[in-house]
């Protein structure tokens, strides 16, 4: 079992995106590419780095709005500092895309 999550951690390190990736990713996919800026986004937050993050997923919802991604991982950052702040992004997603259960799960 140690070896086994030993050999998981290794490998998670050398998974991971670093800034030279995204900026990659944004030389192929344009600098409109959502995804890219959910990502570089979600990998912020993993390091705690939670203005970037939310940065990026504000940009999501200005360019896309329609797109609930966004709206759900800036509920995510939002939460970090205040529960109540999440509410309104989790409301706006639920309302975008009503049958989708983690909008209503979250809130």
């Amino acid at each position: 079992m140690q070896r086994l999550l030993e050999e998981a951690e290794e490998t998670a390190l050398t998974a991971r995106y670093s800034g030279k990736d995204f900026t990659s990713h944004r030389k192929k996919c344009g600098q409109d590419c959502w995804m890219t800026d959910i990502m570089e986004g979600d990998h912020f937050f993993e390091e705690e780095k939670y203005n970037e993050a939310g940065k990026l997923y504000k940009k999501v919802i200005e360019e896309f709005h329609e797109n609930i991604w966004g709206h759900l991982r800036l509920a995510e950052v939002l939460y970090t500092k205040s529960p109540e702040e999440a509410i309104a992004p989790l409301l706006k997603a639920s309302g975008i895309v009503p049958d989708y259960y983690g909008s209503w799960l979250r809130l």
